[in-house]
């Protein structure tokens, strides 16, 4: 630790004053100075080795303390309140309104046993009561030509249904090509829309409404 000089500062000054030629005062004014500096340079010493380490201390114990009183008024807080602190979840999205199927229905399938009108001709359409199967029929001119086809498949109890339709006409036998139909029943259960599938060609858009409903046929009935 720092050790604060001895000195006589009255006799220092009484030599000064009684000094009889200006050099001796000059010098022991300097002395004087020079201690005085001296002084004033360990005091500063000592306050900087004893005083700013505590000083520091202090500030970052103050720090430490008004984080720690702040965490206990936030466990406070949230035993208050009673519930965690949290994000606020995201604003759910309403699921997407599907209509209900108002179709009639055999069994658990929807039923689609009617005349159907599509585009210029009209098919009909026979279905086994309480059961997907059906069969549909056309017979209608196309110029010159008498166009006649089958088709026969299943509807699910969702309103999708396939079948496999094949020309019945005799000049379309081995020159026309079968198809396949996929079809989906509307909600409200008089229409039908889908495509014409044809095996190695383009598929073509269809749609059939509901002229005429008919009942299912029992087994054992002609189709």
């Amino acid at each position: 630790m720092a050790q604060f000089p001895q000195f006589d500062w009255t006799g220092a000054w009484k030599q000064a004053r009684g000094a009889s030629d200006a050099v001796t005062v000059i010098r022991n004014i300097c002395w004087i100075v020079l201690s005085v500096l001296g002084g004033i340079f360990m005091i500063w010493s000592f306050i900087r080795d004893w005083f700013f380490p505590v000083f520091a201390f202090g500030v970052v114990g103050a720090q430490f303390l008004w984080a720690f009183v702040s965490l206990i008024g936030a466990i406070r807080q949230i035993r208050k309140s009673g519930t965690p602190l949290q994000q606020e979840p995201p604003p759910s999205t309403p699921p997407e309104r599907r209509s209900v199927p108002t179709w009639r229905t055999t069994g658990e399938f929807p039923l689609i046993a009617g005349v159907w009108r599509g585009g210029d001709h009209d098919i009909t359409i026979t279905q086994a009561a309480g059961q997907g199967m059906f069969i549909a029929t056309t017979k209608y001119t196309k110029g010159q030509t008498e166009v006649t086809w089958r088709a026969e498949g299943l509807i699910g109890k969702d309103g999708h249904g396939t079948a496999a339709l094949v020309h019945t006409h005799p000049h379309a036998l081995g020159t026309w090509k079968p198809q396949w139909l996929v079809i989906e029943l509307k909600s409200e259960g008089t229409r039908i829309e889908g495509s014409h599938d044809i095996i190695g060609d383009q598929a073509q858009k269809l749609g059939w409404v509901l002229q005429k409903p008919r009942d299912p046929i029992d087994r054992g009935q002609p189709v």
